[in-house]
């Protein structure tokens, strides 16, 4: 039972109003810190018992707020307390207007979301903006179900980021339905307390009858649509075309999933990394995928939190974008020779996991990276993992030219739409589609130049994207093989046994084609990749 004793105190010159004033700003601390006695108010408020739902906030982001006395005088300053959940909407209403953003970034340069004490709250409030992105479509299709007419006015965004957070919570996460529904109302009458913007009580009152309305409906609306209604219509119909509505399906399947693991790569061989028991000693969950990515279960904290990350022992690197550099290993490794006589060359490199695979290999490594912000992160990354004598050049990558050395390989990542990170970049899937014609010709660029200008006779080229788009992927690659003029290609396949677990990604081609979700094992968990392998003829 929960045991309130208010004392308010009236002053004369403030008005009527006042004390209601300070009740709605108390109100919205009791509902993230039921047990705080607030002094600086004129509530003093005791609760026994904790708040329904998640205790977000507990100590919370505070912002000061003032009142500014009749007389002219501030008065005492206001803790208000910011919730993750309305971090999370001021993030979605943010990213509606910025559009060339994604809402989890806006979210992460929020001070006060840096502000917020407890790793759990932050968690949740980047939870609940993933989800959103997540699942836009299919909360989209609820809300316009819904609200059959939508009335413009200055809070539209405001309101709709949170009825897609209230949305997102009632059908996808497990929170409790009364913590959805109250804590995201509370959102729309503390939005006040802190931009001095009041939004009427009406609107306040449409947004809880709309979720009050879906959680009313749960099952029905969580059923009514497929996740392929979370793909931008242009990126849902060019996935049908390449690989069919059955495999299109899987992939949006995958993408529905929130990934709660981290991949990593190790300088050293996996049979030392079994026998090495840092990681368990440090209670930390880990399985050892078949070509050699550590994957990190359960992960939620922070990446220099895990053991040996000053020692520069291992990078983060998903377990798909592993497979260009070993790929190049491969072929090289086959000519017999010396690591160490090979020079090869990392085109777009930043922000460094293939660099490290080949300078871990003992190869003499260039690393290019146009972007100059980047490339300061390239750096930093090599010099936390030690590897100190890598040449890093800040330029385009079709503009290097070898000075002096033949080069023996070359692995381009190029620049892609980047389709198949969705699971770990949600945003991804409502991508606009006006971005990849200019990809498209950086790509063929990229490949002409590594072929014509840089590798030697004999060098092998490894073209790889993480796109899921065929004509950013196998469509360039057949470009590259039917050139009518410079210098000719030919496709060096990869063999069965080669890249452990990748057997069933071989394509007719021989090339290497990741599709997300489909995948046996561990690695049906796998960004969307592709890698094809050139030898330069003549």
């Amino acid at each position: 039972m929960t045991i309130c004793f208010c004392l308010m105190f009236l002053y004369p010159s403030w008005g009527f109003m006042q004390p209601r004033y300070d009740y709605r700003i108390q109100r919205n601390n009791i509902f993230q810190n039921p047990r705080t006695v607030t002094s600086s108010t004129h509530i003093i408020v005791y609760s026994s018992t904790a708040a329904p739902g998640r205790s977000e906030g507990r100590m919370g982001a505070r912002e000061k707020k003032s009142k500014i006395h009749n007389s002219g005088k501030k008065e005492k300053s206001y803790d208000v307390v910011t919730s993750s959940r309305y971090l999370a909407v001021m993030a979605l209403m943010k990213q509606a207007k910025k559009k060339n953003c994604s809402a989890s970034t806006v979210l992460e340069s929020d001070k006060q979301f840096s502000y917020l004490k407890d790793r759990r709250d932050r968690a949740f409030a980047k939870l609940l903006v993933t989800t959103v992105e997540r699942r836009k479509g299919q909360i989209e299709l609820v809300l316009n179900d819904c609200i059959k007419k939508h009335r413009k006015n200055k809070f539209a965004l405001l309101v709709r980021a949170a009825l897609q957070v209230g949305v997102a919570q009632l059908l996808f996460l497990e929170t409790p339905q009364h913590a959805a529904l109250k804590e995201t109302v509370e959102v729309l009458r503390t939005y006040g307390l802190h931009t001095d913007n009041d939004i009427s009580e009406q609107l306040i009152k449409f947004a809880n009858g709309v979720l009050r309305h879906v959680s009313r409906n749960v099952e029905e609306y969580r059923n009514a649509y497929k996740p392929t209604e979370n793909l931008a219509q242009w990126f849902r119909e060019k996935l049908i075309a390449d690989w069919g509505e059955e495999k299109t399906g899987k992939i949006a399947e995958q993408y529905m999933k929130t990934p709660h693991y981290l991949d990593l790569s190790f300088k050293v061989a996996v049979d030392a990394i079994a026998e090495d028991n840092f990681l368990s000693e440090h209670n930390i969950t880990f399985d050892i995928l078949p070509h050699g990515t550590v994957r990190i279960q359960d992960f939620n904290g922070l990446v220099s939190d895990i053991p040996q990350y000053d020692d520069g022992d291992w990078w983060v690197q998903s377990a798909s974008a592993a497979t260009p550099a070993i790929s190049l290993i491969s072929a090289l490794g086959a000519l017999g020779k010396d690591p160490g006589d090979f020079r090869v060359v990392d085109m777009c490199a930043a922000p460094g996991g293939k660099t490290a695979q080949l300078l871990s290999a003992g190869y003499e490594v260039t690393a290019i990276e146009a972007n100059a912000r980047r490339c300061r992160r390239l750096n930093e990354n090599l010099e936390r993992l030690k590897f100190r004598h890598c040449k890093v050049e800040t330029t385009f990558g079709q503009d290097w030219m070898p000075t002096k050395n033949p080069v023996h390989g070359v692995l381009l990542d190029a620049p892609c739409s980047a389709t198949g990170t969705g699971i770990r970049r949600p945003d991804i899937l409502q991508k606009e589609e006006s971005d990849i014609p200019e990809l498209l010709k950086t790509q063929q660029a990229l490949c002409e130049h590594c072929i014509d200008n840089v590798l030697k006779k004999g060098g092998v080229l490894v073209y790889a994207t993480c796109s899921i788009l065929r004509e950013e992927s196998e469509d360039c690659a057949h470009r590259m093989l039917a050139r009518s003029e410079g210098v000719s290609v030919r496709t060096l396949p990869f063999e069965k046994g080669e890249i452990a677990g990748f057997d069933g990604a071989i394509d007719e081609n021989g090339w290497l084609r990741v599709l997300p979700g489909c995948l046996d094992g561990a690695l049906k968990d796998c960004d969307g990749f592709f890698v094809a392998r050139f030898i330069v003829d003549s």
